[in-house]
């Protein structure tokens, strides 16, 4: 009488636990790879979360300093910032996944936006209507906004 095993092949393994391993590898890759991906997203949040409230602490020196916020022109002219907010690093006006160093008017992914208008709600500029309120918004990855507003 022959014995029959389901286990052992003539080479000593299975195809079968091969493939069970193989299933478990991929499976333990998909976790590490899924936990880092949320590691970095959330540190990119907090990078973000950082900029915009520098950035606001930033604007609110220069309304101390200037009874005004600056438009959006102005703080997108690195010369401007250079003259004008020499204690904000326009490094800070870059998205940790954006490309350059500009604000947008609305809120935009991987780029901070700056609504700038008066203190009636109008659009402002930098001659003849002072910009006396504003609202910073960081897109948040996963979902969600982060703003910072003036303080008038």
């Amino acid at each position: 009488m022959t014995k029959f095993s389901f286990a052992k092949n003539e080479s000593g393994i299975a195809f079968f636990e091969l493939f069970i391993v193989l299933l478990l590898i991929i499976g333990l890759l998909f976790i590490i790879f899924a936990t880092y991906s949320g590691v970095e997203a959330k540190s990119r949040n907090s990078t973000r979360q950082k900029n915009v409230n520098s950035i606001h602490q930033a604007l609110e020196q220069y309304y101390a300093e200037n009874n005004q916020y600056p438009t959006l022109s102005e703080l997108n002219n690195t010369v401007w910032i250079t003259n004008n907010m020499k204690y904000l690093d326009h490094g800070l006006l870059k998205d940790p996944r954006g490309k350059n160093e500009q604000l947008s008017q609305s809120p935009t992914k991987n780029s901070y936006s700056y609504t700038v208008t008066s203190i009636s709600g109008s659009k402002c500029n930098d001659t003849t209507i002072k910009c006396g309120q504003y609202i910073i918004t960081a897109e948040l990855e996963g979902g969600g906004k982060f703003t910072a507003s003036s303080l008038n």
